[in-house]
């Protein structure tokens, strides 16, 4: 079976990819891709939360966290596509978040950049949109699907970007660290006239490391610090935002088909075509969504105290702890 190989990037790293008949396994790759996966189970946990299941908590964060992947996913296959088309089996197994937001600001800056396979023009968000959006509808209704398209990834983007939402979703993630519930936000001159900034039941609550620095220039020891976060979550934004994604996933997968010869003539794009539905995928109902009351630690203060300990190796390894303690013999 004769090799194929295909050059691609990822961000500006380059690699070469060689394998038997690569291309018809980027075909398998992409027609086994099904986007419906999230919104199938957006709509379970979006359920077990309206219907005041006893674990209404969990489906809530179940539900953040699902969204959060598909934001990944979303980008990650939009990525792939504009830098390796006919690789994308590779892309996917190589990307790294950092080189998404590297993307991401390279888009939003509007920097040339010469590693995108796909011609999409000068390099914007409206670009982007236009390629994501390849209907022949003409004149002033294009233009709006346009505009619509082009809002919508500002949005997509500002979220995944977020530092709050990253933290979030690796505390949530990696070890369940974040701590499920909302919060109320009041603000007004005295207690009886106070207007609410933001509320939901539903959210998280966790502590975010800060890295402070070095005990000491002769030292190894790293020093850090914590700040407590408070996320406000509403369920119904994360369902639409999920269903958003869906359809623009859908329209990835078409157009990769196309790239790969696809002569089906039915194969549609979707579209946002209406104020009304934008209005629905942008509407988050917790208002403030983030909220920090942590004064933290002054960094320069905090070196100050920890350079006055005494510190020796022994306390890292000599210092041991007896959970039970020993039976008499």
């Amino acid at each position: 079976m004769k090799l194929q190989y295909q050059p691609f990037c990822v961000c500006r790293k380059k690699y070469i990819a060689i394998y038997h008949n690569l291309l018809e396994e980027n075909r398998i790759f992409i027609d086994s891709f099904d986007p419906t996966y999230y919104t199938v189970l957006a709509d379970h946990h979006f359920n077990e939360v309206v219907n005041n299941s006893d674990n209404k908590d969990l489906h809530a964060t179940q539900l953040k966290l699902l969204y959060s992947q598909a934001l990944e996913s979303f980008f990650a296959y939009l990525f792939g596509i504009l830098q390796a088309p006919f690789c994308l089996v590779a892309w996917i197994q190589i990307y790294r978040p950092t080189d998404l937001k590297k993307l991401i600001q390279i888009v939003s800056a509007g920097s040339s950049f010469p590693y995108f396979k796909v011609d999409i023009g000068n390099v914007s968000w409206q670009s982007v949109a236009r390629f994501l959006t390849p209907v022949t509808t003409a004149g002033k209704d294009y233009q709006e699907f346009l505009d619509n398209a082009e809002t919508l990834l500002h949005s997509l983007y500002k979220d995944y970007v977020n530092d709050i939402y990253t933290k979030e979703y690796n505390s949530i993630k990696h070890g369940f660290r974040a701590r499920p519930g909302g919060f109320r936000l009041l603000i007004g001159k005295n207690k009886d006239k106070l207007n609410t900034l933001g509320q939901s039941p539903y959210g998280s609550s966790f502590l975010s490391r800060e890295d402070v620095g070095e005990f000491s220039k002769k030292s190894t020891v790293k020093i850090l610090t914590f700040r407590r976060a408070n996320v406000n979550w509403d369920p119904e934004y994360f369902r639409c935002r999920i269903a958003l994604m869906k359809n623009l996933l859908g329209n990835i997968v078409n157009l990769v088909k196309v790239l790969y010869g696809s002569q089906n003539k039915d194969m549609k794009y979707w579209v946002c075509d209406n104020k009304e539905e934008l209005r629905g995928y942008l509407l988050n109902r917790s208002g403030v969504h983030t909220f920090d009351m942590d004064s933290g630690i002054c960094k320069a203060e905090l070196r100050n105290s920890v350079s006055q300990l005494q510190l020796s190796h022994n306390v890292y390894y000599k210092q041991k702890i007896r959970l039970v303690e020993e039976r008499a013999r």
